[in-house]
């Protein structure tokens, strides 16, 4: 299994590494911290190309619904509101 680093991943999905790590952060994609202590304040990310096929097919959105405004015909009477 091969991992990239947060700039591969931003490369494959079109985005910068920073919303990598923003999604990496939210839970939106799934990464392991490969930096060698756990606690540290500059976590080393790895994201897998499986996680990043997993997040494209959450991602993935349906086409939106067309909306219909409603057109008023010649003549047609429209009630206007009288204010006080």
């Amino acid at each position: 299994m091969k991992y990239h680093t947060l700039q591969e991943a931003g490369e494959i999905l079109g985005v910068s590494w920073k919303r990598v790590r923003q999604w990496v952060r939210n839970g939106e994609l799934s990464a392991i911290n490969v930096s060698t202590n756990r606690r540290s304040k500059k976590p080393q990310f790895r994201v897998s190309i499986e996680a990043i096929e997993q997040f494209e097919m959450n991602r993935s959105v349906d086409p939106p619904v067309a909306r219909f405004r409603r057109v008023r015909t010649r003549g047609e009477y429209v009630p206007k509101i009288l204010t006080a």
